[in-house]
């Protein structure tokens, strides 16, 4: 999970009512994050490269 992705889950509890803690949400919440884990690698590597000095060589 990058930092852009674990803000917005720690934003989301802060500001949500906490789901029920058991065996389906669990499961359903690693299954988001495994589906969404291309879209979280490419959207910190562009982050990455995006906070990268442009003078460095």
């Amino acid at each position: 999970m990058d930092a852009q992705a674990r803000g917005e889950w720690h934003k989301s509890l802060d500001e949500e009512e906490l789901p029920e803690i058991s065996e389906a949400n669990i499961l359903a919440t690693f299954e988001q994050l495994h589906q969404s884990k291309e879209e979280v690698f490419e959207r910190g590597v562009i982050n990455l490269f995006k906070n990268l000095n442009r003078d460095y060589k």
